[in-house]
């Protein structure tokens, strides 16, 4: 625990002052007091370690008042809080200069009756501080099995936040590492006044969130990763604040922010703090590990229920109670794109969990009560119908799932996901055949970007014979046996002809719908096929040879996105 301290008027209550005056810096009254030390000697001011009551007869200074206001600018130059002197001893008052000095300052300078002693004086300031040690040790000691209780409980974060509004006496706020508002607390009777308010309201607002996450002290912290607290004020607001941050095996969860409004902050409020930020490591930390958990244990038991071991007891314990079993289901795969789990930053409105959240909701409004399984952001979706509905419940989920996709797009981007879909089949016992396919549905989205976001295994046509030949070789030449000159002439000239000969094929041969399709004239689409035959080994006319192109037009799908 750090050094413990008063404050001047602390000092005043104790047993050697209870004659004392203040004559001036009144001001001052509540600067602190970590010790206090003895000083007859002109130089003693250079002893100074800061925040010291100093004593004196003044004895060294008692016929030169440029003396006096020296050595009073020294003391507070070196930190000194107070100065106590016994005036009526050696100089019977102390200047004017001395005490506008003072009062500027806000640096209070007591006097003594002259039969104060320094043994008393001391020890009364000492056992001062000493009992302020010991009551602070209590109220640590109560703050932390207070808190330490709120986690084993499995009390939430906004109960510690308030926990710890309620034993600082001023409104506390906890952010996640990216300054999301995780928890809130305000003491007991509120915050006062419209000042206070709109100071509280900005340390909600984005603005204060942009503000630090843009400051040198985040940008330390997130670097060094330094349990190092912080006081300072923000630009938009008067008042001072103090942010400590929330560590835990090199993991920065957030941190605590206590805004000075209701009284000014204390040394102690720092070490409540402190246990604070322990506390709600603690208790997030925990929750990751339930949320994980929890996770595993559903991945656990969707995949003996795919791979058909029905242990109905394990399926009961952390799936939905009340699924209806009877019904069958089909399997929906899915992937976050880019991927990149908490790591050394914890955030509380992570991709995962909303994107996640998203889906359900959108899920269970069109299907009822389904199920959802995450491994590292790979999802796994069982998703039941009535075997009345089988010929449409493809198509169903394939627009629920392209409707998620394009809400997501825009908080994540265009590529956040890959959905893939398995078949929907009459009996519960086809259900790893639906997982299987809907797998592969996967693997041919990561080489076929152009079917890209969802994808249905029952409509990927020639897709699903072309990626189970194992011999890519055998692939790659039969395309380029028919449109190598082609890529190379688009490459070369900046062309559009293998599009064109897509299209042309794609409509069996009609060189209007080609054009209508392109918006292009036909005349141009003309053109282009006169071109585009002479980089063909046959002609287009020839039904066999455009059925040939069209499957070297889909192998070519399989290679164009793939890395070189």
């Amino acid at each position: 625990m750090r050094d413990t301290m008063i404050t001047v008027g602390e000092v005043l209550t104790t047993k050697a002052f209870e004659k004392a005056k203040v004559i001036a810096g009144n001001e001052g009254i509540h600067n602190l007091v970590r010790t206090i030390t003895v000083a007859e000697v002109p130089d003693a001011a250079e002893w100074l370690r800061g925040q010291e009551l100093v004593c004196t007869t003044g004895f060294f200074v008692r016929d030169n008042s440029v003396s006096q206001v020296r050595w009073i600018e020294s003391l507070i130059h070196h930190g000194a809080s107070a100065l106590a002197i016994k005036t009526s001893r050696f100089l019977g008052d102390i200047s004017g200069s001395v005490k506008i000095i003072a009062n500027t300052r806000k640096f209070p300078i007591i006097s003594l009756p002259d039969d104060s002693t320094w043994p008393f004086v001391i020890e009364s300031v000492m056992n001062r501080i000493t009992e302020e040690q010991i009551e602070k040790l209590r109220q640590m000691d109560e703050i932390h099995t207070r808190l330490t209780q709120l986690v084993l409980e499995g009390e939430s974060v906004q109960s510690i936040a308030q926990t710890l509004a309620l034993s600082t006496k001023n409104p506390v706020i906890v952010n996640d590492a990216r300054f999301n508002i995780i928890g809130k607390g305000i003491p007991e009777f509120g915050v006062d006044g419209e000042k206070d308010a709109l100071v509280y309201n900005y340390f909600l607002s984005p603005q204060f969130q942009k503000y630090m996450l843009c400051s040198d002290y985040y940008k330390k912290i997130t670097l060094n990763r330094t349990p190092e607290a912080l006081e300072m004020k923000a630009p938009k607001s008067p008042a001072r604040f103090m942010i400590v941050p929330i560590f835990s095996s090199n993991v920065i969860y957030g941190f605590i922010t206590l805004i000075e409004t209701v009284r000014p902050y204390t040394h102690s409020d720092a070490v409540v703090l402190e246990h604070g930020a322990t506390a709600i490591a603690l208790k997030l930390v925990k929750t990751m590990i339930d949320t994980e958990t929890q996770r595993a244990e559903a991945q656990q038991a969707i995949d003996a229920l795919v791979q058909g071991r029905l242990l109905m007891a394990s399926l009961r314990k952390y799936l939905p109670i009340g699924f209806n079993w009877s019904n069958p289901i089909s399997v929906v795969r899915m992937n976050l794109l880019n991927y990149n789990n908490k790591g050394r930053l914890y955030l509380d409105s992570e991709a995962e969990t909303i994107i996640e959240k998203h889906i359900m909701q959108k899920l269970k409004t069109l299907f009822g009560q389904c199920i959802m399984s995450n491994r590292g952001g790979e999802y796994t979706f069982l998703i039941p119908f009535r075997p009345e509905d089988i010929s449409a419940i493809g198509a169903e989920i394939e627009k629920a799932f392209k409707e998620c996709a394009a809400d997501l797009e825009k908080d994540f981007g265009k590529d956040c996901l890959l959905v893939g879909i398995g078949g929907a089949y009459p009996e519960f016992q086809y259900l790893k055949k639906s997982y299987d396919e809907a797998q592969k549905v996967i693997e041919i989205l990561e080489t076929i970007h152009s079917l890209r976001p969802v994808a249905c295994y029952n409509k990927l046509g020639i897709y699903k014979i072309l990626f189970n030949i194992k011999d890519q070789k055998e692939l790659s030449a039969y395309y380029k046996e028919y449109l190598s000159e082609i890529i190379i002439y688009d490459r070369k000239n900046n062309g559009d002809l293998l599009e064109t000969l897509r299209t042309y094929v794609m409509t069996d041969g009609n060189i209007t719908h080609t054009a209508k399709k392109l918006f292009l004239h036909p005349n141009t689409v003309t053109y282009r096929l006169k071109k585009i035959q002479t980089l063909l080994p046959e002609s287009l006319d020839n039904y066999e040879f455009r059925t040939a192109v069209y499957f070297a037009l889909k192998i070519y799908d399989l290679f164009k996105d793939a890395p070189d």
